[in-house]
């Protein structure tokens, strides 16, 4: 028997999960470190007055950001992860995509000046905040990272990904130094997006030649990544939205206290996702050829984030005086309060996001995963438009610790009904024959 574990050590050590999830995490704990640098000199060379604007902006850019993605980190990942041995496919996908993303450039930009200009006048009273924002949202959101996730190239994404956070790090130093230069952050990671862009767009053009899009394949390719854009759209308004939906409530000091809690606990969570890039393509590969033995990984990665992100909830509960007064610095101490609420989060999100984007998406319930968190953002919205005008900061706290136990009982609640439970299914538990695997869901025209 230990001679049979120290034989899978030694493979899954030389394997490339392995060095796919030591690359993911080297990038990560570079990023933690630059967070640690950029986040205190930002709180306080701006003051909690305008880091709560330049939150507001920062969101208006992960929406853009996130409309110009669509679906495609996920479907476009999962189709040239299905046919990278078939560069003439892949070129195909490639076009769709470019064709795709240029028809939602033009729609987003357009729809986040009209966004601002009702609802956010204090964003749209600065015009260099306010194009900057759509800017770097636009540059982020063509970046093709899902083209390198797909092949499981996961060293080049994060060298890519580290050649902008250290761009847009070293910027900052030497650029902001008053509280009125908020929008050259923005501007920096906008400069930081077009370098990683264009590093990335010329490997694709050494190995691929890109086709001219036509309307039917774009259409397909809006098709393909529907049910994701729906997924990723409603979780990212889950995780950046509350900024925006605060400020409808409250002024953009109180926006600072809550903007600074949820970055912190947020960052936490954040280092557990490069072992979510790592075992996605293997999970999607192992739902559609052995869904037993992807089970089983899906248990194992429960164990490790669940674990880990306890942990992290327990500290960030236990010492959040001290970490709001190390990190964000004086004037802060309103976060304190916050940062516990939150504290909880930080322990459900990573079980969330095992049940969610490595079990249930790649079992084919990328529709029901997208409803249960589109329910999810009812149920956020519901409690901040009720705790938020009247507690600000903290109301906004409750509301969303909230929404993530409730979207942990929807998951759970769905996997059940579906009857497709990983701990079942890992046991050597048939798969219901209605289940389709997001792989062999995907329509192989492109």
């Amino acid at each position: 028997m230990l001679a049979g574990l120290q034989t899978k050590l030694w493979h899954f050590f030389r394997g490339g999960l392995f060095r796919n999830i030591v690359s993911l995490y080297g990038v990560q704990a570079s990023h933690q470190v630059l967070q640690l640098l950029t986040i205190p000199f930002l709180a306080r060379m701006l003051g909690p007055g305008e880091w709560g604007r330049l939150a507001q902006a920062q969101a208006v850019a992960l929406f853009t950001q996130l409309i110009v993605n669509y679906g495609f980190p996920f479907a476009a990942t999962r189709e040239v992860a299905r046919w990278r041995d078939d560069p003439q496919r892949i070129s195909a996908v490639v076009s769709d995509i470019i064709g795709a993303q240029s028809i939602l450039a033009i729609v987003t930009a357009t729809g986040a000046v009209i966004f601002s200009w009702l609802w956010l006048p204090q964003l749209y009273a600065d015009p260099r905040l306010l194009t900057m924002a759509i800017l770097s949202g636009l540059l982020g959101g063509i970046i093709p990272m899902w083209f390198f996730q797909g092949q499981e190239r996961m060293g080049r994404v994060a060298s890519l990904e580290m050649v902008g956070k250290i761009t847009t790090a070293i910027g900052l130093f030497l650029i902001i130094r008053s509280p009125q230069d908020g929008w050259k952050m923005l501007a920096m990671q906008a400069t930081a997006s077009a370098i990683v862009f264009t590093i990335a767009a010329r490997e694709i053009l050494r190995l691929h030649r890109i086709q001219r899009p036509s309307l039917p394949r774009v259409r397909e390719a809006f098709k393909n990544g529907w049910d994701m854009f729906l997924f990723t759209s409603a979780s990212s308004t889950l995780a950046i939205g509350n900024v925006l939906l605060l400020g409808l409530f409250a002024p953009v000091k109180i926006v600072g206290f809550y903007a600074g809690a949820e970055k912190l606990c947020r960052a936490f969570v954040g280092f557990l996702w490069p072992l979510n890039q790592a075992i996605y393509p293997r999970v999607n590969h192992l739902c559609h050829t052995d869904p037993p033995a992807g089970a089983r990984l899906v248990l194992r990665s429960l164990a490790v984030m669940g674990g880990a992100g306890l942990v992290m909830s327990l500290a960030a509960f236990t010492l959040a005086p001290y970490v709001i007064r190390l990190v964000l610095g004086p004037g802060f101490e309103p976060a304190v309060p916050a940062l516990r609420m939150m504290a909880p989060m930080i322990a459900i999100m990573p079980i969330n996001i095992v049940f969610g984007l490595q079990w249930s998406v790649p079992m084919g319930l990328d529709r029901a995963y997208s409803l249960a968190i589109l329910r999810a953002v009812a149920v956020n919205v519901v409690l901040a438009a009720v705790l938020a005008p009247r507690f600000g900061h903290l109301g906004m706290a409750v509301s969303v610790a909230s929404t993530e136990l409730f979207m942990l009982a929807s998951l759970w609640w769905m996997l059940k009904k579906n009857n497709l439970s990983p701990f079942r299914i890992a046991a050597g538990g048939r798969v219901p024959v209605d289940a389709a695997p997001a792989d062999a869901g995907m329509s192989e025209a492109s």
